[in-house]
């Protein structure tokens, strides 16, 4: 306060100084102001810029007076207000050296803020705009350092793309092949390295593609201590649905181990390969990857066979695998170390038994199954367990998912109509979805439905709201869309991919999580971590919860019914 007095009574000797004074009087304001400035007396300094930039509007200094009140701003961790000054200042110069100086210090402001994407574009500008090399090479520097340090792959991959045309391009593709080998895609990496060096010859980016090129991979230069190995069938170099689907599991984990990093003290980082669902790609991956230190678990494959092959060719380091989508039986059987996050599908069609039979106390069910697929499966296995616990299966119907009529299957079951309290029928096709319910509907057969998840793929369920209203399901995956939970990951997620954070994401998301809580639970101790994947304690995920028995499958469900044209969550349900 006492400094502000001094300079009001400043200023109101000032302006009673004949022009040529005042003039003077700005040089020393302002050469004071920059002393106090380097002296770290930032508070005191944009006082005195400040100073000088209002009451002296004309001086040859007054550029260089806004500049330096936003750095002592800056510096002062006056971040709001540093910015508002770098943007007034940029929209009266647009060019020239207090330009060049504005935007670097207003990037600085978006580091230190973490707001990567606009210090990113604000460098980006930079290197557009301005004239002199050193601030080129400058912005370059720390456009590099802020892309690799606070964004992810899809994030640069946007930008490079977006900017392909600029100044700027040949510095984001060479980051963008950076950020791969950061992630152990070196094949991908190479490829993008290759296009810097044809596209942009003769430029230090393409030396300094060329010299990453030519050096040999070396795991322990990845960032990071501790690393999740990451196996996917991404086929890199191929544009199918395998692709999309293992790529969006991909940013789940991804978005996992950022979230999970940005709150402890201990960090993970990523070692991403692609398997191609190939067993001699395995094989291949693991030669390259087995001496690596640091490797703590494996989160994939997503199906089942690739699983019983990472199983087989990694049994040598005994690391914790988690799948977070297979879901064949047998797969942790004689693999200690093998981790089911999705449940099978011999506990789904067991947990619905235990459910109707516990639960809603039924004690007669009709059963309608195809002979294809796996729905004669969950058939078989409902049965067995329905009946264990003392239920009756009254009547079993079986047809073929080749027929598009299916009234004389459900006429069979009309005839015990008096005799079954509601109908199990396991689907493992959607198409089958319509024609079960039109059979239904026709033939007036007024019970409860219960199936598997597969009865939510289909698109005819809309349509038939009579008896969908009947219709109850077991299902692995289920998701309050309105909770803020989901609301809030979901915007983060979009942020960070310009992505939605779909289903297969959210599969990738809650593994990886779900991994990462649990080893810090466990100490982050791998023998720790497999005792507490079979001890049964709950870990919450955004989809289901996480509970594992003896076997290390999960065994949690969703109870969901389909009530107003949307499925709702009766109860999570877990298998005994």
């Amino acid at each position: 306060m006492k400094f502000s007095h001094t300079i009001t009574a400043f200023l109101l000797f000032c302006c009673l100084m004949p022009v040529k004074a005042q003039k003077n009087a700005a040089d020393t304001v302002f050469n004071d102001a920059l002393f106090l400035y380097r002296s770290g007396n930032y508070a005191q300094a944009a006082e005195l810029f400040n100073f000088v930039r209002i009451n002296f509007p004309r001086h040859k200094l007054t550029p260089y007076a806004a500049l330096y009140e936003g750095k002592s701003t800056l510096s002062g961790k006056e971040y709001l207000q540093s910015r508002n000054i770098f943007k007034g200042v940029l929209a009266e110069y647009k060019t020239g050296f207090v330009a060049d100086e504005a935007k670097m210090a207003l990037a600085f402001n978006y580091i230190r803020i973490m707001k990567p994407d606009s210090a990113a574009h604000i460098l980006i500008n930079l290197i557009n705009t301005t004239f002199d090399y050193s601030y080129i090479d400058s912005a370059k520097k720390y456009l590099r350092s802020v892309l690799l340090n606070q964004m992810n792959t899809d994030q640069i991959s946007r930008l490079s793309d977006f900017f392909s045309k600029s100044k700027a391009a040949a510095v984001l593709r060479l980051t963008f092949a950076e950020s791969l080998r950061l992630m152990s895609l070196v094949d991908s990496s190479n490829s993008v390295l290759t296009s810097v060096i044809k596209d942009f010859p003769g430029t230090r980016e393409s030396i300094i593609a060329s010299e990453i090129k030519q050096k040999p991979f070396n795991y322990e230069n990845v960032a990071g201590t501790q690393y999740l190995l990451v196996l996917l069938p991404l086929f890199e170099n191929k544009d199918t649905l395998e692709n999309g689907v293992a790529y969006n599991v991909l940013q789940g984990i991804e978005y996992a181990v950022e979230s999970f990093n940005a709150t402890s003290e201990r960090k993970f980082a990523l070692l991403v390969k692609d398997t191609q669902r190939d067993r001699l790609t395995i094989e291949k991956i693991y030669e390259e990857i087995k001496d690596v230190k640091g490797i703590v678990g494996i989160i994939g494959p997503l199906f089942s066979e690739e699983c019983k092959d990472v199983t087989e060719v990694f049994r040598g380091m005994n690391l914790p695998v988690v799948s977070p989508t297979a879901t064949s039986p047998g797969l942790t059987e004689g693999n200690n170390f093998f981790i089911q996050a999705n449940t099978s599908f011999e506990i789904g069609a067991r947990g619905m038994a235990q459910y109707l039979r516990n639960i809603e106390k039924k004690e007669k069910i009709a059963v309608l199954n195809s002979s294809e697929g796996y729905s004669s499966i969950l058939a078989d296995e409902f049965m067995k367990e329905f009946t264990r616990l003392g239920g009756s299966i009254t009547a079993r119907v079986t047809y073929s998912i080749k027929e598009t009529d299916l009234h004389p299957a459900i006429e069979k079951l009309v005839k015990f109509r008096t005799e079954f309290e509601g109908i199990y029928a396991p689907i493992s096709d959607p198409k089958a979805i319509n024609p079960i319910i039109m059979a239904i509907e026709d033939e007036e057969l007024e019970t409860p439905v219960y199936g598997n998840q597969d009865w939510s793929y289909g698109a005819s369920l809309e349509t038939n709201t009579v008896l969908l209203e009947k219709i109850v399901l077991a299902t692995d995956f289920f998701v309050e869309y309105q909770d803020e939970d989901y609301i809030r990951k979901s915007h983060e997620f979009a942020e960070l991919t310009g992505n939605y954070f779909d289903r297969n994401a959210i599969y990738g998301y809650d593994a990886a999580m779900m991994f990462l809580r649990k080893f810090a639970k466990a100490g982050y101790d791998q023998k720790n971590f497999l005792l507490s994947a079979a001890d049964r304690s709950e870990e919450k995920g955004l989809h289901k919860s996480f509970v594992f028995g003896p076997n290390r499958i999960n065994r949690s469900l969703n109870i969901i019914r389909y009530n107003d044209g949307m499925f709702n969550l009766i109860t999570k349900f877990n298998v005994e």
